[in-house]
């Protein structure tokens, strides 16, 4: 083999070998976009989640961790389900996984003694605040308002049933004359569960949801504002009274009622500005850009 055509061939394995190199940085910048993208997507679901444990009463955190544990357990199997979560199992990726953080905080929610409730609830929420910032989250990147997915058959049911449940409360809450702080109590709990399965199908819930039972459920929350207050006028004087419980059911019901009139307009850059606000009032100390 003459001198040229060794220098030929040492040329092209050079340039194959830069090839191949730059065949790898793409490669993994492409990875690490994707798991960005999915990590946001993730953490973007996840901050109703966070706000309405950061806004929970405290009147009830049993029944409180009980529904947050099924609501994890739901958002964390739905995420799961999503193309491309492999890749937030790779170390480089791993804690901006917020599904298996979800998971982890349901686990402690489902273990914890019952006489460590309010600390549970508030370690849930410090632990999902972490991901979601590390998830680049709060970056004031634009929202992303166009995301249909396929939902499982089972989480359609359960936001279809959700709906129809906080419905049903409210109706008998609205009927009931000697209605108390209890069934004020029971109709917040029934909403909120039906706000978040609904918001984790905001992209797309008009295929599988009617939509006279979203709108239906719109007027649930307004009705559940007005008997609130009437509530509140009739305990303000009483000795011991519930008037301040009362107050933070109201103010849930009505954020509630903005996202969902937001979801309804399909105005998702809205609904997740509105979700930022609650937080920032719930957190004092909470800055989304840092």
């Amino acid at each position: 083999m003459t001198t040229l055509q060794l220098n030929k061939r040492m040329t092209i394995q050079i340039l194959l070998f830069c090839l191949l190199i730059l065949c790898f940085f793409y490669l993994c910048s492409e990875v690490s976009t994707a798991a960005s993208r999915l990590s946001s997507r993730d953490a973007s679901d996840t901050l109703i989640l966070l706000v309405e444990l950061a806004t929970e009463s405290g009147d009830n955190y049993i029944a409180a961790k009980s529904i947050f544990a099924d609501l994890l357990m739901d958002y964390a199997g739905h995420m799961k389900r999503r193309e491309l979560h492999w890749l937030l199992k790779i170390p480089p990726f791993m804690e901006k996984n917020v599904a298996g953080e979800l998971e982890r905080v349901r686990k402690n929610l489902k273990e914890t003694a019952q006489i460590n409730n309010c600390n549970a609830i508030n370690e849930a929420r410090d632990s999902i605040l972490k991901v979601l910032k590390k998830s680049d989250l709060f970056t004031g990147q634009p929202t992303i308002t166009s995301m249909p997915e396929v939902m499982s058959g089972e989480l359609q049911k359960a936001i279809i049933s959700s709906l129809n449940e906080a419905n049903k409360k409210v109706e008998d809450y609205a009927h009931n004359k000697s209605r108390t702080v209890d069934d004020a109590k029971t109709v917040c709990l029934a909403n909120r569960k039906a706000i978040v399965y609904l918001f984790l199908a905001r992209f797309n819930y008009q295929e599988f949801v009617d939509g006279e039972a979203v709108r239906k459920f719109r007027t649930s929350i307004e009705q559940t504002i007005y008997y609130n207050r009437l509530l509140q006028e009739a305990d303000k004087d009483v000795e011991g009274s519930h008037y301040k419980l009362l107050d933070k059911y109201t103010s849930a019901e009505m954020r509630r009622l903005g996202l969902l009139q937001a979801i309804m307009d399909n105005d998702i850059q809205k609904a997740r500005t509105s979700l930022e606000i609650s937080l920032m009032e719930a957190i004092p100390d909470f800055q989304p850009l840092s």
